[in-house]
């Protein structure tokens, strides 16, 4: 039996600019696929002493159309709320310049990412198009609920 590990997050896409250098796109161009890493923020699931609900920062990597996809039509500043389906993998240790072993960190390799909801003010600012014409709507993935839901509001 082959066996995977696979995991499922819904949460945040957190403002990338406040992110700084814990970001990082760059396009594909000929055979090297697109790339994306960043961080996606979770609530977890308890409340802490104070009744307040905490976060966790989890660190995600895409590659290809995922990667696009996020670059394209996921708000950077912070508002839209995205699923990530994938699989954790652990990155590779290493030595730095002193010699010292920096043992690998976690990450979920994202198979699929789609935008489940967007903020008031984006769903306001999307609809329609941009300046040169070109429709700011995400293309009608049959996986996406968001495009689902606009489709059945249209007609």
């Amino acid at each position: 039996m082959n066996t995977r590990n696979v995991v499922v997050l819904t949460g945040y896409f957190p403002n990338q600019e406040k992110m700084g250098k814990a970001v990082m796109y760059r396009e594909g161009s000929g055979e090297k696929k697109s790339f994306y890493r960043g961080k996606i923020s979770v609530k977890r699931a308890f409340k802490d002493k104070d009744g307040n609900h905490r976060y966790d920062w989890i660190p995600f990597t895409c590659f290809g159309h995922n990667a696009d996809y996020i670059n394209k039509y996921v708000d950077q500043t912070g508002k839209d709320m995205i699923q990530i389906t994938g699989e954790i993998q652990i990155s590779d240790n290493y030595e730095d310049k002193d010699g010292n072993t920096v043992y690998g960190q976690p990450f979920v390799l994202a198979d699929s990412v789609t935008l489940i909801s967007r903020s008031d003010d984006n769903a306001k600012s999307s609809s329609g198009s941009n300046d040169s014409g070109e429709s700011k709507e995400p293309a009608k993935h049959g996986s996406n609920p968001l495009a689902k839901l606009r489709a059945r509001r249209s007609a």
